[in-house]
């Protein structure tokens, strides 16, 4: 429709980056809408970017996740304590994909 048509910024497979107030697609196993403003890493270049710091270690031996998080609640009270619980949580969902995709047929195990 042209209503899910508006702001339309494409397809981003390959990278790229999103201006506020558009969206694009995304996603390895399948669509995922992403909203901008936002820079796209393409799929490819992600997984070039993971073997280049496996090969080149890291004090852990595998590669440093950097995340920053920003919530937006409308009409919601929170607090510092709420804030802090959900980025426990978005790091552990985190960690736990990136530990899933070290399986047979995982993104980091072609």
């Amino acid at each position: 429709t042209a209503a899910a048509s508006g702001g339309f910024a494409g397809m981003f497979d390959e990278g790229g980056y999103i201006p506020a107030g558009q969206w694009g697609i995304t996603g390895e196993y399948g669509p995922e809408i992403s909203l901008g403003p936002t820079n796209i890493v393409g799929r490819e270049k992600t997984m070039k970017m993971f073997e280049q710091a496996s090969q080149q270690g890291t004090p852990s031996g595998g590669v440093v996740v950097q995340q920053e998080n920003h919530f937006h609640f409308k009409n919601a009270e929170t607090s510092p304590e709420m804030v802090n619980e959900l980025s426990q949580v978005v790091r552990r969902i985190t960690y736990d994909v990136l530990a899933n995709e070290q399986r047979a047929g995982g993104m980091f195990n072609g």
